[in-house]
């Protein structure tokens, strides 16, 4: 393969409609779940812990997975594999919109992830080898754009079509793009490009899928049954365990699966604790803010999704005024500014959920998404302008591993502290009801089956509602951290100084 970057593409902007389609994708099916939760509960049968792997199961395999995914496109080929993770990701697609039961369901979501780890790499580098030099700002300006404005519209859409379609059209609307996707590649037929010889640490994928793998199932399985459990505990101590082995092996391998010791630059490390914590808060968000709304506050999906809009939609917003701020005084600014607001949003959330009302939570939502959209960009910004240009592909690809890992681990916390939280107060509730429980768990059919009873009812509201606000304190606590790893790990230098050609 030569270095030397190939011609412009003559149709680039259709290829780059073809690759903002597949990431518009993998980004929507990462929202549009939590709303549709409560009622695939009912139809497939899912228990609470399998709701909760509803939307982990997909976030979990790409955080597994992302790393292995671009060393593959790079050594097999970007145009073949993202065809095969497109063709993938249409029939897990097809699979889970047609599930009769969890299994089937939660194996398509495994499926799901994997295809969006072989595509996503692919897609942005075809995009940077389809445009020129000076071109290339803006196409990944629109590569990324759109699929962020998907991702922030994924709770209304999957509200939309829940409630006046069904759950299932939230995976089977992804057919069509994907075939549009695979009918403009076959057309276009964008630069293939290979890396040839470049060997594939295998060995630390597998460390990686099993570290993640253990502590997120002990993290989940500890919400379930409570921290005296052996099973969950011995999880997370052997998941410790495998990240442990991960880290080492990829500090000593010649060519590692990700470059750690691009991490002693101190500054780096910050930022991936920053992206990480931010993503542990809000990943949780969606899935059980959206059980919230609909499971204690009674509202129906498409309302319960237009109501996640004030933490979504200011995110699209500020992110490109948080951009502009960045070139003037640099990361540290409104990184500051943008995790100290993001901690006092999911305070704020933490603090009024118990009473019942939605108001105060909208202006909770709205203060968290000004933070996280002030915090994101000049962060990302900032780690690839830590290291040279030869660099920068592995720095994001180790961030966007970095962020799905932070979005798998923090579902899984969500779910230990709501699940802690929820099993500590039903003890303090006399007699034991199957219907009662099921319900402080967001069951709508259990809720229903309360209806007749008021004061039973507005106990499970109660239950519920402070269980999911302890997850939100949870996050809380990790935005706080990310406020410190800015402040003590990020300089004071502009751009310009941290900018390295």
């Amino acid at each position: 393969m030569s270095e030397a970057s190939p011609e412009p593409h003559p149709k680039r902007w259709l290829v780059l409609l073809a690759m903002t389609g597949s990431l518009a994708m993998i980004f929507l099916d990462i929202t549009v779940v939590g709303v549709a939760l409560p009622r695939m509960r009912g139809d497939l049968g899912l228990s609470e812990s399998q709701a909760v792997w509803a939307m982990n199961a997909y976030t979990l395999s790409i955080a597994s997975l992302i790393a292995l995914g671009g060393r593959l496109a790079d050594r097999l080929g970007r145009v073949r594999c993202f065809v095969a993770g497109v063709t993938l990701f249409a029939v897990a697609s097809a699979a889970c919109g047609m599930a009769t039961g969890p299994v089937a369901f939660l194996a398509g979501r495994v499926a799901q992830g994997l295809a969006a780890a072989l595509m996503q790499p692919s897609s942005s580098s075809i995009v940077v080898d389809s445009f020129a030099p000076g071109e290339r700002g803006k196409a990944m300006g629109v590569y990324i754009g759109i699929p962020m404005l998907f991702l922030a519209l994924g709770p209304l859409v999957g509200g939309v079509l829940t409630e006046w379609v069904s759950w299932r059209a939230n995976f089977l609307v992804n057919l069509p793009v994907a075939a549009t996707a695979i009918v403009l590649v076959a057309k276009l037929r964008p630069h293939e490009r290979r890396v040839a010889g470049d060997r594939i640490d295998l060995g630390g994928a597998i460390w990686l899928v099993a570290a993640l793998g253990l502590l997120v199932y002990g993290l989940q399985e500890v919400g379930r049954v409570g921290w005296r459990d052996p099973l969950a505990i011995g999880c997370i101590g052997f998941g410790g365990v495998a990240l442990v082995t991960f880290i080492r092996n990829e500090l000593r391998c010649e060519r590692p699966l990700l470059r750690l010791s691009l991490f002693r630059d101190r500054g780096l490390l910050a930022a991936a604790a920053v992206l990480l914590c931010l993503q542990f808060a809000m990943s949780g968000q969606v899935l059980f803010g959206a059980l919230y709304l609909q499971g204690a506050l009674g509202f129906e999906p498409a309302r319960a999704g237009a109501a996640l809009l004030p933490m979504l939609a200011p995110v699209v917003v500020v992110v490109h005024v948080a951009g502009r701020m960045y070139d003037r005084v640099g990361a540290r600014g409104p990184v500051l500014l943008g995790t100290g607001l993001a901690a006092i949003g999911l305070a704020t959330e933490a603090i009024v959920m118990p009473g019942l009302t939605y108001l105060p939570l909208a202006a909770g939502m709205v203060t968290l998404g000004l933070g996280i959209g002030f915090a994101m960009g000049p962060m990302n910004t900032e780690a690839l302008n830590r290291v040279g240009s030869e660099a920068r592909p592995q720095v994001s690809g180790m961030l966007s591993t970095v962020r799905q890992v932070g979005g798998s681990v923090g579902i899984a916390c969500f779910a230990a502290a709501t699940g802690a939280t929820q099993l500590a107060l039903l003890g303090e509730v006399p007699g034991d009801d199957p219907t009662f429980a099921r319900a402080t768990g967001g069951d709508l059919a259990a809720l229903a089956d309360l209806a007749s009873d008021p004061e039973r009812l507005a106990a499970a509201h109660s239950i519920l509602a402070r269980s999911v606000a302890a997850g939100y304190a949870v996050a809380s606590v990790a935005v706080l951290g990310a406020f410190l790893f800015a402040l003590f790990g990020l300089g004071r230098s502009r751009p310009a100084e941290t900018q390295r050609g």
